[in-house]
């Protein structure tokens, strides 16, 4: 029954443990500041996303790695993420703190979010921007929180502090 899947879905031989039924390559991403979120789809869909794109390590920016959806709390996405050979990395320091969000309704409520999280955490954690920025260099990564779309959520700002560091471009892995 595994050699009928592994021949009709190559792409799930990717990490299997014999060699020789690999059937697919891993293949691995260029050099950029890779973003994404996970609203709206499943963690497997998620993984499934960071394996095509050649991602090969999740740096987590949420503030509190807690979820209510199966897969996306902190202990269970790095142990999902350790088992397709995908490094995941949590960074709570760069994270929103919940109480910011409370009160999010409109545009202009979201820009006043995020012009507070440039001015008030980002220059008071100058040493995770740095580990991220050298971490993004490394190997390619992925800054993850749980938005889909990227211009809603701190990581766009994020991914443009380490962009402006590494001068690597920034991609949304899922493209909104």
């Amino acid at each position: 029954m595994v050699d009928g899947v592994y021949r009709t879905h190559p792409w799930f031989t990717l990490n299997s443990e014999s060699i020789q039924k690999r059937a697919a390559t891993r293949p691995e991403a260029e050099s950029a500041v890779y973003t994404v979120g996970y609203e709206g789809i499943m963690v497997d869909a998620l993984l499934d996303l960071l394996l095509r794109q050649g991602i090969k390590r999740l740096i987590d920016v949420r503030c509190n790695p807690i979820a209510r959806r199966y897969g996306f709390h902190k202990a269970t996405i790095c142990r999902l993420c350790n088992d397709v050979g995908i490094e995941y990395v949590h960074v709570a320091s760069l994270g929103v703190p919940s109480a910011w969000r409370a009160d999010l309704s409109d545009h202009s409520s979201y820009e006043r979010l995020f012009e507070r999280y440039e001015k008030e955490i980002l220059p008071k954690h100058e040493g995770a921007l740095e580990s991220v920025s050298k971490l993004v260099i490394e190997s390619p990564s992925a800054l993850m929180c749980m938005e889909a779309d990227h211009q809603c959520c701190h990581r766009s700002r994020l991914g443009a502090e380490v962009s402006r560091r590494t001068s690597l471009p920034v991609w949304e892995l899922r493209g909104t």
